[in-house]
């Protein structure tokens, strides 16, 4: 009975649906050019290359093999769960030995992390024939005798990870002047680094490393049907192609993304910039020796860095939940410039001097003599573990004022962050040994204190 009821609603809908066929079509056709217009009104002057690049990869994309979109997919799932099994274990572990005191956070610490995840890589390749991400997924690493050695192993994840990081590392690290310069190199840097994983799908389910070497990623059990390994002159066209079409829509992405998704105008600036000379060095001095003053003589440990940088542009949150008095809000329309004093702590530092620290952060804007304006006070901890970081931050905005000849602070805005930085530059510089230059942008010693 219960069936019989089904097939009849089943037999009403198909009838309902061909009798608004025709409107469903003339709604359809109307969102479609909502969606055209709309997407036009946010990419702007870049619509007309966005919808070049979109037809030239569709192009491409028709020209691989299923097989090989199957196991480059495959491929790419097992890599990215290579890498969260590695993430959360290494935060696991090493956390509980920050936390612990067993370690500290130095360089020395941050390179044996980037080592030990590249020979986690060829170990599980030489002994087990594949990553635990590679084995979820059903592939298997097989050489020319069905067996792959330690000294290919150790070769392929040269090629495949080192390399790659390494070239794009560097271009990402030359300094930049002009959008133009920073565009263009972060197009080379995502270039360089999609070049091997493309490869996959152009040669028929092979990479480069692999195809040099002489083994392969294959399912458990290989069909017989399987695409052969190679790379025609229109493959390596085709790959080149797509690896440049890459790096140029992840960077337009990267540097245009918010104008484009917030309809900003495009002459307004994309980013903020901050500026801190001389003026902020002297502030910042004298603040500092305050602060080891007021606080225990352990503050020179705890506290890892101290900068104060004079901002032009829009404040953190954007302005939309900023809650401050008329004459604040008028004065930074005006000039679109504020004060951030950043204040990086270790992240074992206790809570009741991090509580002294935000006080006599506080009192100090008392000081301070640009009033009406505003001022961002943040307090953040960071932790390294060589390819990401994990940051945690508390942001404090104030409305300086003046009332009755006294200054007046008002607690105009409060967020507390946490972020998972991931960088390639710093691994480069793990990678090549540069640990005085990593010290000083993550803020920790090179040797354990």
């Amino acid at each position: 009975m219960l069936g019989l009821v089904f097939n009849k609603i089943r037999a009403r809908t198909r009838e309902l649906q061909e009798v608004w066929k025709p409107g469903r079509l003339i709604l359809s056709f109307f969102s479609w050019l909502g969606a055209v217009a709309g997407f036009q009104r946010r990419a702007g002057p870049f619509i007309y290359v966005a919808v070049g690049l979109s037809v030239l990869a569709i192009a491409i994309l028709f020209t691989i093999p299923r097989n090989s979109i199957r196991l480059f997919a495959k491929r790419l799932v097992a890599f990215l769960v290579d890498l969260v099994l590695l993430g959360l274990f290494t935060f696991a572990i090493v956390d509980l030995l920050y936390k612990s005191q067993v370690i500290k956070p130095s360089a020395i610490v941050s390179i044996a992390i980037v080592w030990a995840w590249f020979f986690f890589f060829v170990f599980f390749d030489w002994r087990f024939a594949g990553t635990p991400g590679i084995l979820l997924l059903g592939l298997r690493l097989k050489g020319g005798n069905g067996k792959v050695t330690v000294i290919k192993s150790l070769a392929r994840n040269l090629l495949t990870l080192v390399v790659p990081v390494i070239g794009a590392g560097r271009m990402l690290m030359v300094p930049t002047v002009s959008k133009l310069a920073n565009f263009a190199e972060w197009s080379v840097g995502i270039t360089i680094l999609s070049l091997i994983p493309l490869s996959i799908a152009f040669s028929g389910e092979q990479s480069l490393p692999d195809m040099v070497l002489g083994v392969a990623v294959l399912p458990k059990q290989p069909s017989a049907s399987q695409s052969p390994v190679r790379l025609r002159r229109r493959d390596w066209l085709l790959l080149l192609v797509a690896s440049i079409l890459s790096g140029v829509a992840c960077a337009s992405s990267a540097l245009y993304g918010s104008s484009v998704l917030e309809r900003r105008p495009l002459e307004r600036p994309i980013q903020t910039v901050e500026i801190s000379g001389n003026a902020e060095a002297r502030i910042i001095a004298g603040l500092r020796s305050n602060l080891e003053a007021d606080l225990t003589s352990a503050a020179e440990v705890l506290l890892q860095d101290l900068r104060l940088s004079t901002v032009v542009g829009d404040l953190p949150s954007g302005g939309e939940d900023i809650t401050a008095p008329v004459p604040c809000l008028a004065a930074f329309r005006a000039k679109k410039t504020y004060q951030i004093f950043r204040a990086q702590l270790n992240p074992q530092t206790p809570t009741l001097i991090k509580a002294k620290l935000l006080e006599s952060l506080g009192n100090t804007l008392d000081l301070y003599t640009g009033r009406p304006g505003f001022v961002l006070l943040q307090l953040s901890s960071r932790e390294s573990f060589g390819f990401f970081n994990f940051e945690y931050s508390e942001n404090y905005i104030f409305c300086l004022m003046d009332s009755g000849g006294k200054p007046t602070n008002f607690l105009a805005g409060l967020s507390i962050t946490l972020s998972l930085p991931v960088s390639i530059a710093e691994p480069t510089l793990l990678i090549l040994g540069k640990l005085d230059a990593y010290s000083q942008i993550e803020k920790v010693p090179i040797w354990p204190q």
